[in-house]
């Protein structure tokens, strides 16, 4: 094993508030670990409800919707990796698709070696622990998934993480 094991750590958001409360757990978790972070927005197809957005009703409306929301995501996810991110190599991606599909999907083709989501507070059955896209993703995922409940992200202040860079450990030193 290598000196880091952790080089690519994935951080799939919806850019929505609740997501913006795990930042900080994020950017600490890929600094404390070297990582190269990779900011993933998916974007669900829009012509199925209950995202069909109800005043377009040609396809050509719904293409150039489909194309102002695009601009308006890649403008906020580029703005967020900047501000919130900006003392980490990240690289800010925004794929169409079914979401736990895109994550899984991005996370193989990218050789990412740890997945960092939040969880929902949803309060339907289904999505009381982890949130659907959550639990699928902890379902699938070849690499091991980090959840942070963003409900729950008060600071602990005073707390340091050792971390082996050296890889003393490995080699008996």
């Amino acid at each position: 094993m290598g000196k880091n094991f952790v080089r690519e750590v994935l951080f799939p958001t919806d850019l929505s508030p609740g997501s913006e409360k795990i930042h900080n757990h994020v950017k600490g978790l890929a600094c404390t670990l070297a990582a190269r972070l990779h900011v993933l927005t998916v974007v669900e197809p829009l012509d199925s409800p209950p995202f069909y957005p109800p005043h377009i009703c040609h396809d050509r409306s719904l293409e150039d919707y489909q194309d102002r929301v695009l601009e308006r995501l890649e403008r906020q996810l580029k703005e967020t990796c900047a501000v919130e991110f900006k003392c980490l190599f990240t690289i800010p991606v925004i794929t169409k698709g079914m979401v736990h599909r895109q994550i899984i999907d991005y996370a193989h083709d990218n050789k990412i070696d740890l997945i960092i989501m939040g969880t929902t507070t949803r309060a339907e059955p289904s999505a009381r622990l982890l949130g659907n896209t959550t639990a699928m993703v902890v379902a699938s995922a070849k690499c091991p998934v980090i959840t942070i409940n963003p409900q729950r992200t008060e600071q602990v202040e005073g707390v340091e993480t050792a971390y082996d860079t050296d890889g003393a450990k490995e080699s008996g030193k």
